[in-house]
């Protein structure tokens, strides 16, 4: 035994023994420890008053697999900006002889974001952005190409994102829940991968997004879907830059889109249809809907961005009801939910205009130099009028950035048809005593060849009764 001891074959596997338990305990326990430090004291360096939260951190050595729960970063405010429940990453071996960085699995569970833009318009989530460099980094010219990457599978379950909005007298705030997101086969290339996204907010309203993308050239194509969104939900979020109330209403959609970054920005969207029901309209200090729309669908939509070009197959609404009257001064009902509300503080404005009645006497020093100008134009006797042109003169010399943006094609739409059926419109004209009425209804419209050439013929037809007798 002792002689087995002294060989050399023995003295290989104790070596080799040793250096296991050493890379063990390196892989098991210090590595941990290691990625922790990293983690708690590198991000705030990096992202000022952004603190770092770490729970468990386990290592696999032998099967490269790392493991991070419960990590989350908070803000200056002592609010978490973003964070998740789990991270679990599968390094593969394969990456050696794929010569690219391999991930057989990616997992996030319960990932989240908190998005606050504040009365001043700050965000908070802009205490992610890393600190900007003492010195600037010099511009390389020629660019490092992405590192080559492949990623079996990458998913994020149980997700979720919440936004607040706080910049408005009525706070507008919203929550997206669960968000679900899959990649499959990726890797850096034309190849690219598959994904899919979905999500689901408070009210049942669902977001479903799915296709192929890439990023070397950044390509992308797919499928985009809207089910059950709110009219209401959009109405909240700008209810303090409207004068009307929207209660009801849903919207659907369902769209295909390719797009392309090479050059230029090249995106088509087929919208192969746009469906709203059940909206109804009404001013804030009403009772009474002014506008009821049973049914809008909106197909066959086709949008180029590049080319600027969009078209529509059919537009048809279904039932509309509008109550209208032209009030004793003469204005048009309707006309006033297109105002837009006042201000609600405009007061507070005030107490500031006074202070820059102080720079106002420093205004005339800017003037002294203003004589110099005429000066040039002494040649021209008593012509200060010669001097206002001066100002314009700089206008020519923009005008060549303004040519190059007229450059662009303008936008070109047209709609094959609109349709009206079955709409009612309730007139009155107040200016009358007793106020004369008349009903529309049933009201169908027909047109066929709309579009923004005004020079385009256009077919209509129009068929109703008047206050249920004439037609």
């Amino acid at each position: 035994m002792r002689q087995f001891f002294k060989t050399k074959a023995f003295r290989i596997a104790a070596v080799a023994a040793l250096l296991l338990a050493v890379y063990a305990i390196a892989g098991f326990w210090v590595a941990p420890k290691l990625v922790r430090s990293a983690l708690e004291k590198e991000i705030p360096k990096t992202l000022v008053g952004v603190n770092p939260t770490v729970g468990d951190i386990r290592i696999n050595p032998f099967l490269f697999q790392v493991e991070i729960k419960d990590f989350y970063l908070t803000g200056s405010n002592g609010t978490k900006l973003v964070g998740f429940s789990r991270l679990f990453v599968d390094f593969e071996m394969s990456s050696i002889w794929h010569r690219a960085y391999t991930f057989g699995q990616i997992e996030m569970t319960a990932p989240f974001a908190n998005a606050v833009i504040f009365k001043d318009g700050s965000v908070n989530l802009s205490q992610l952005s890393p600190k900007s460099p003492e010195k600037p980094q010099p511009k390389l010219k020629n660019a490092k190409p992405i590192p080559a990457l492949r990623i079996g599978s990458f998913k994020v379950s149980r997700g979720f994102l919440s936004f607040d909005d706080r910049r408005r007298q009525s706070d507008f705030a919203t929550r997206l829940e669960p968000i679900n997101f899959e990649l499959q086969n990726f890797s850096t290339g034309v190849a690219g991968g598959h994904f899919t996204f979905t999500g689901v907010s408070k009210l049942g309203e669902r977001v479903e997004w799915h296709g192929h993308v890439s990023v070397q050239p950044i390509e992308s194509d797919g499928e985009f879907q809207i089910a059950g969104l709110h009219a209401h939900t959009i109405w909240e979020y700008l209810e303090d830059r409207l004068s009307f109330l929207v209660n009801s209403g849903k919207i659907d959609l369902h769209a295909t889109y390719k797009f392309s970054l090479q050059d230029d920005v090249d995106l088509k969207v087929d919208v192969s249809k746009v469906a709203l029901t059940d909206l109804t309209v009404r001013p804030k200090n009403s009772d009474i809907d002014w506008i009821t729309v049973p049914e809008l669908i909106l197909s066959g939509s086709t949008v180029d961005l590049k080319r600027r070009l969009a078209h529509s197959d059919s537009l048809s609404l279904k039932g509309v009801q509008l109550v209208t009257w032209l009030e004793p001064d003469g204005s048009f009902n309707l006309l006033k939910l297109a105002a837009t509300p006042a201000p609600p503080t405009p007061a507070s404005p005030a107490p500031t205009s006074p202070a820059p009645a102080s720079p106002t006497p420093a205004s005339p020093a800017p003037t002294s130099p203003a004589p110099a100008p005429p000066t040039p134009a002494s040649p021209a006797p008593t012509s200060p009028a010669p001097a206002s042109p001066a100002p314009t003169s700089p206008a020519p010399a923009s005008a060549p950035a303004g040519a190059h943006a007229a450059a662009a094609p303008a936008w070109q739409f047209d709609l094959r048809e609109f349709a009206l059926r079955d709409a009612s419109i309730s007139a009155e004209d107040r200016r009358t005593k007793p106020a004369a009425k008349v009903l529309l209804a049933p009201l169908s419209i027909k047109a066929l060849g709309a579009s923004l050439d005004l020079a385009r013929a256009l077919s209509v037809a129009l068929d109703t009764k008047i206050n249920d007798t004439g037609s």
